[in-house]
């Protein structure tokens, strides 16, 4: 009887344990995320996280493999390309793309639309 009640609690923490873990690895990011440039002339950019992570591993522009903080111009927040949009995360990869003939924004306006 004691064997069996040790086999059910150690069961159940097992099933516990990785349940946290399955319900650690479902959080996701938001669809879309506005980000607000440091630059007032600029519109915010609608950016789609989605379509990217499907295009993208993680650590081309976050830090790690899972996320968290992003590899910036210049390790600030938001700073997503240098002034003038000549380098920087968003703006290389953009730029890159459209070289390589894929459709992507690669010009200001095409990204900071205004309302």
């Amino acid at each position: 009887m004691k064997r069996t009640v040790l086999a059910i609690l150690i069961v159940m923490a097992v099933v516990c344990a990785s349940a946290g873990t399955l319900f650690a690895q479902a959080k996701k990011a938001p669809a879309t995320i506005t980000l607000t440039p440091k630059v007032k002339a600029m519109a915010p950019i609608t950016f789609n996280h989605a379509m990217h992570s499907t295009e993208n591993k993680c650590d081309t522009c976050h830090a790690t493999a899972t996320g968290g903080a992003l590899k910036t111009a210049d390790a600030k927040p938001n700073a997503f390309h240098a002034a003038g949009a000549k380098a920087g995360l968003c703006i290389d990869c953009h730029v890159t793309s459209a070289a390589a003939g894929k459709k992507t924004p690669s010009k200001c306006a095409d990204c900071h639309k205004k309302a």
